[in-house]
């Protein structure tokens, strides 16, 4: 069967095109149809418009490698296009093409400019947590969980979006609407919302190699950094909070501070999580060379796990040296 491909000598699969400010994408398609059509080149059907779109190139000869190409006018962003028989529209590829307006390479220079900058003024700081520690922590969680304006599948194959904010349906980018803009500069409909939840949650996330910004392209909605400042500041304030509140952080006043800095980019991830029970006791005992030991947690970025046990044992090393 027929499949969307990256590039005329590459056939591994894509699921998104971008225009990048042009005024036509060029997608390919590896293979060609079957039946009374075998060997031709497939049609490009959007069925959102009944859009078709036809090879540049004939049959025969087939080009070189079976792939063959199709110029998409820019006027077809956010339209999803399948291949199917001439004629007709009986699909004939196992994989869709969005058609988007961002590139991969554009969106990871936004996110890494983004990680390398401050976070003043986040919102959210709970009253334990002063400015210093709480600049730490954010500055922490942005470099081990990374940044993006977009959706996208994290690891465990569920859409997120800033840094590291979990949004588990629709409902809950819909919560959002406001933090988004689409192409226009506008404030999006809830319809493409939904369009670009159900297309970040399409594509499955690889991390050896990471495929993190192959969602730029298949994502049309974008979220200012303004404002993911403030969803990180608003989302790990009420985190850290309720991790305040909890019987173990009683005495969180006391604790070295790569030990609240540990515990605080924890709770950013839930803390409550069964895995941690022993990092929970651990934490009621002060006992910070423990912690280290019961701090992490499968799925999680490896080096975040790391990460935070060495802040641990550092936490160790600060109350020995205060004992004496």
């Amino acid at each position: 069967m027929s499949h969307f491909c990256v590039s005329q000598t590459d056939d591994h699969a894509a699921a998104a095109v971008s225009t990048e400010d042009s005024p036509t994408a060029t997608a390919y398609v590896w293979g060609g149809a079957s039946g009374n059509a075998h060997g031709q080149p497939v049609e490009l059907w959007s069925p959102a418009r009944s859009a078709k779109i036809s090879a540049n190139e004939t049959y025969p000869p087939a080009p070189p490698g079976y792939i063959f190409s199709y110029t998409i006018p820019s006027q077809c962003i956010g339209l999803t296009f399948v291949g199917v028989n001439p004629g007709s529209t009986m699909r004939e590829t196992k994989n869709s093409l969005r058609v988007g307006w961002d590139t991969a390479k554009g969106a990871r220079g936004r996110s890494e400019g983004y990680t390398n900058v401050p976070t003043p003024g986040a919102v959210g700081r709970p009253s334990k947590i002063t400015p210093a520690l709480w600049a730490r922590l954010l500055k922490f969680t942005k470099e081990h969980e990374g940044c993006t304006d977009f959706m996208y599948n994290d690891t465990g194959q569920q859409v997120t979006v800033g840094v590291g904010k979990l949004l588990k349906d629709a409902a809950a980018a819909l919560s959002l609407k406001s933090y988004f803009y689409n192409h226009d500069g506008k404030e999006p409909s809830d319809d493409e919302i939904k369009d670009d939840h159900a297309a970040a949650n399409s594509l499955t996330r690889t991390t050896n190699p990471s495929n993190l910004w192959d969602f730029a392209p298949l994502t049309l909605l974008r979220i200012r950094w303004d404002k993911v400042t403030e969803l990180l500041g608003k989302t790990m304030g009420s985190l850290v909070g309720g991790m305040l509140a909890m019987s173990q952080f009683a005495d969180f006043n006391n604790f070295p501070e790569d030990a609240k800095l540990a515990s605080a980019s924890i709770s950013y991830g839930g803390i409550n999580r069964a895995v941690l029970v022993g990092l929970l006791k651990a934490i009621q005992a002060q006992d910070w060379t423990l912690a280290s030991q019961s701090c992490s947690v499968p799925g999680w970025d490896p080096n975040k796990n790391i990460a935070h046990a060495a802040l641990y044992r550092s936490a160790a090393t600060a109350a020995k040296a205060a004992k004496k």
